[in-house]
């Protein structure tokens, strides 16, 4: 790795750390480029580049990962509350553009998400 590449590799890591620190906020590319210091095009590119996912995607997902842990004890105006959101229709639609449904039918199925995600990951696993 080239020095430019280690100096790309750090900003994008502190950028994904600010994200997971301040998801409840929802940040605007400004405020996350500015936090690595770079013009908000540039950080785009970058980061989109590294990450694979352009920085709005990468919140949405770290947005979306909090809200299904927090509906399974919260009702989704508590939830939309928690994650920063400024109604629960931006909830609505995080949950429907990633998900293919809504809060409350996630929170209905949620217990049978939760299996199955634990039986996919045991049977995905690499064997030891």
């Amino acid at each position: 790795m080239t020095i430019q590449q280690e100096v790309d590799f750090q900003r994008i890591a502190k950028a994904i750390h600010f994200l997971q620190e301040n998801f409840r906020t929802q940040p605007t590319l400004g405020q996350i480029a500015s936090h690595v210091y770079m013009s908000e095009a540039h950080f785009q590119r970058m980061f989109t580049s590294w990450a694979g996912t352009s920085p709005k995607k990468f919140l949405q997902y770290i947005s979306l990962n909090h809200a299904k842990s927090l509906l399974k004890e919260n009702n989704i105006a508590e939830t939309t509350f928690q994650l920063g959101l400024s109604s629960s229709s931006r909830l609505h639609e995080l949950f429907i553009n990633i998900e293919g449904m809504t809060p409350a039918e996630y929170r209905m199925k949620a217990p049978t998400c939760l299996f199955h995600t634990i039986i996919m990951k045991h049977f995905l696993a690499p064997s030891s």
